[in-house]
């Protein structure tokens, strides 16, 4: 929460630069940077939104817990894992494995989907429960 109010003005403070050239991406990582940082805000001086976040962290970690047992707090990550480990192998590989690659982005892309998918459903459920929809 508290990282995320601090650490927000640096990306927008360096997203301004790109932005005054006209370079999209500034654009992108600015608006990232303000809804990120509003987001922030809010849950930091919230106390609804704060135990609301505290019940969508428990429902993730019901979720992976059920899905994983004990290997949960590292598929957590796995979508971040199979991107960054993507990027190593574009940088490593020759170019005539690039098909690679692309399955480990799908793969990457695939899984952080239906893992979403799956959580939202369970978070939706959760909230059905305890009578707040």
């Amino acid at each position: 929460m508290i990282g995320t109010v601090l650490l927000c003005p640096i990306i927008i403070l360096q997203a301004i630069p790109d932005m005054r050239e006209g370079e999209l991406y500034g654009f992108i990582w600015c608006f990232i940077g303000l809804k990120w940082f509003v987001d922030g805000l809010w849950l930091t001086f919230s106390e609804k939104k704060q135990k609301e976040e505290e019940r969508k962290e428990n429902c993730v970690k019901r979720v992976y817990q059920y899905f994983f047992g004990k290997m949960a707090p590292v598929m957590k990550w796995a979508g971040e894992i199979l991107l960054l480990l993507a990027v190593l192998c574009a940088v490593v590989l020759p170019p005539s494995l690039d098909w690679f690659v692309t399955v480990l982005l799908l793969a990457a892309l695939i899984y952080t989907l239906v893992m979403y998918y799956i959580i939202r459903v369970e978070i939706k459920s959760d909230r059905e429960k305890n009578g707040q929809d």
